[in-house]
């Protein structure tokens, strides 16, 4: 066969596993093309198939541009390629062809011919012919120059694209990326692979390269990073659109700008907003964009939303805080930085918030946010003293709350541990080594601020006050408040364990101080050892609580307050007020935050406390009934009969029945009733 080059191959094709061009079958060669990892436009002159089964799958491939061979079909991934324009001679030596890559006689690889020839009666002669014949193409070889590469490459795609083979015009940039080792087409990829929804590959693509390019290349790497916004942009806006076929979502986008999108990569518009060149332009078809201006703004946005919404994000993203009068970096993987003067209507202690300072976020209230240093202890102390209020609406006589591994040494006792690491994250990289002390001095304040004893003289009825805040989230307490209604529960022991009220897991301390750290260095300031101290691990302390409750059958008012002469008079602008409340609530119960934000204003205009306004929904909240096991069926049957309507004689007479034989008092059935009216 004679190729372009005008070389022969004198070889025995026998069609099957030893083929040369003119003479490969037309099945063999997308098969060829896939597992040898050919270019689109390589030229295939030989396959020689050394696999058990000619499955095309192991063994050589001969193109015009250079050889693939494969040794091991079942390690697909260790191939072996050499291109003509990196032989410098090829020689044959006994079974094998020795291909060197420079005068350097030792700069080769060797190697056996059954990789080529099938026979070993053939080796000696066709062995010479290909040795001559391989060194002939590899100097025919024409060194081409990058910057033609890349316009055959760009030329090639516009044609494979209008062609609408999309799959290989992809392919040509890929390669083209690979021969050159070059990021200087990964935007044209980037945006390919995202037309095709392909996002998870277009940002890999992206990442890798931006992560490959130095600092000295500030150009291209704030290019790729603003792309890579882009394509994070389209990826989120495409999964709302799939979650939410209605349109809704589509238009949340478009009425907030994604601002809220925006938000969560504020820290790479920052970077590209204080890195990118001045004059650095995207051009598309319909405009030109300048690079550090666009990310500058999209940064501003983020902002406007962080300051806005802050409070309404998943508590994981707004768990830890970092007001700060600056911003010196961003990007920090376990806590918000933020600017002190854009914090919003964020509850903290008095004196703060503290510039630099790290405040932790209430679980279950999001307005309030706590200095780190001393978190654990105010939301164990806010938790039992939730628990006293809830076990004295119960009707408790006494409650006596004793932290049981406490010590009386004033930190005496300590465990050591050292912890050694290196924090990396965002744009920076911090090593770190910190003595975790596991002190007593955390179960000795624990003692003092929680150790008690009340005594009560209950006389209301057993029931559940309202504006509890942990209770929903205390399966124990729920299960004592329904025992306690029934009346079955004189005698209650209970176990409080401080780390069930940590929101900061111990593996995380540590990488919180390494940013921590970061953030105050970069502002100037100055990390002593000392405050490594907040960040040590502390020990669980572990709180009895025993409490005595009166019989129920003495308790015999009324919950005191309950009776509307009570209530204060509602004013015109509270009733107004109240009425909008109502119209938020009718349909599912909630308010949603855009209605919050609205009815916040309104109350405003009105004013209307914020206080006061709470209290005004919370009159429109019906408290939840606790049932037990057989209260539950009793609600459950008498919903099944309210579902035709009216209750029949015959209905009622069945659910006196059964409440009669499930033990449930006819007080009790009309509460239950009356719950879901």
């Amino acid at each position: 066969m004679e190729s372009e080059e005008g070389m022969i191959f004198s070889l025995n094709s026998n069609g099957s596993d030893c083929v040369v061009d003119g003479e490969i079958p037309t099945n063999f060669v997308s098969e060829l093309r896939s597992n040898f990892k050919l270019h689109v436009d390589e030229k295939i002159l030989m396959f020689r198939d050394t696999s058990f089964w000619n499955s095309q799958d192991q063994g050589s491939v001969v193109t015009d541009w250079g050889v693939t061979i494969i040794p091991d079909n079942d390690k697909p991934d260790e191939l072996i390629q050499i291109p003509w324009e990196d032989i410098y001679q090829v020689e044959q030596r006994g079974d094998q062809l020795i291909f060197f890559f420079s005068e350097d006689r030792n700069d080769c690889s060797p190697i056996h011919l059954s990789f080529f020839i099938k026979g070993e009666d053939e080796y000696e002669d066709a062995g010479e012919t290909l040795s001559n014949l391989f060194t002939q193409m590899a100097a025919s070889q024409v060194k081409i120059s990058q910057s033609d590469a890349l316009e055959y490459a760009l030329a090639k795609y516009e044609e494979l694209y209008d062609a609408d083979n999309k799959t290989e015009a992809l392919q040509v940039l890929l390669q083209y990326r690979d021969d050159f080792n070059t990021a200087i087409i990964t935007d044209r990829i980037a945006f390919h692979l995202a037309g095709e929804k392909d996002y998870t590959r277009a940002l890999d693509i992206l990442n890798e390269d931006i992560d490959a390019l130095s600092e000295d290349s500030k150009k291209a790497k704030t290019l790729l990073t603003w792309i890579k916004v882009s394509i994070l942009l389209q990826q989120e806006y495409n999964r709302l659109l799939s979650l939410d076929s209605s349109g809704e979502a589509s238009k949340k986008f478009k009425e907030n700008n994604g601002d809220y999108i925006l938000a969560k990569h504020r820290a790479l518009n920052y970077y590209i907003s204080k890195n990118a060149p001045d004059d650095l332009l995207f051009e598309s078809s319909s405009n030109t964009i300048n690079i550090k201006a666009d990310a500058a703004t999209d940064f501003g946005y983020g902002e406007r939303y962080l300051q806005e919404h802050l409070l309404e994000l998943p508590y994981k993203d707004r768990k830890l805080i970092v007001p700060v009068e600056e911003y010196t970096t961003l990007g920090q993987k376990t806590l918000t930085a933020i600017n002190i003067d854009r914090l919003g209507k964020i509850d903290f202690p008095m004196g703060h918030p503290v510039a630099n300072n790290l405040y932790v976020g209430h679980p279950l209230i999001p307005s309030k946010y706590i200095p780190f240093e001393h978190y654990e202890l105010e939301l164990i102390e806010d938790r039992v003293r939730e628990f006293c209020i809830l076990a004295q609406a119960l009707g408790a006589t006494s409650i006596t709350i004793e932290c049981v591994n406490s010590t009386n040494n004033k930190g005496s006792l300590h465990t050591k541990r050292n912890v050694k690491g290196t924090v990396d994250y965002g744009l920076s990289s911090v090593s770190g080594s910190m003595k975790d002390t596991s002190s007593s001095q955390f179960l000795s304040d624990v003692a003092k601020k929680i150790n008690l004893h009340q005594e009560f003289t209950p006389k209301e009825q057993p029931y559940i006050p309202s504006g509890l805040v942990w209770f929903e989230s205390e399966p124990s307490w729920q299960r004592l408040a329904e025992q306690r209604m029934n009346g079955t529960l004189n005698v209650h022991n209970e176990r409080i364990e401080t780390r069930k009220s940590q929101v900061v897991e111990n593996s995380e301390l540590q990488k919180i101080a390494a940013e921590v750290e970061v953030l105050i260095v970069a502002a100037n300031g100055s990390w002593e050892e000392s405050m490594n101290e907040a960040f040590e691990a502390h020990e669980n302390a572990i709180l009895a609580i025993h409490v005595e409750f009166a019989p129920i059958e003495n308790l015999t008012n009324m919950k005191l307050g309950s009776t509307s002469n009570t209530q204060p008079a509602l004013t015109e602008n509270e009733r107004e007020y109240l009425d909008e409340l109502k119209d938020c609530i009718v349909n599912d119960g909630e308010i949603s935050a855009g209605e919050r934000r609205l009815l916040n204003k309104f109350r405003v205009k009105l004013g209307i406390s914020e206080d006061r306004a709470m209290e005004l929904e919370a009159s429109l909240i019906k408290p939840k009934l606790i049932l037990t096991d057989a209260e539950r069926e009793y609600l459950t049957e008498y919903k099944t009969a309210l579902e035709d309507g009216e209750l029949t004689s015959l209905s009622r007479r069945l659910l006196m029945k059964l409440r009669s034989s499930m033990g449930i008092t006819e007080k009790r059935a009309k509460e239950i009733e009356d719950s879901i009216k």
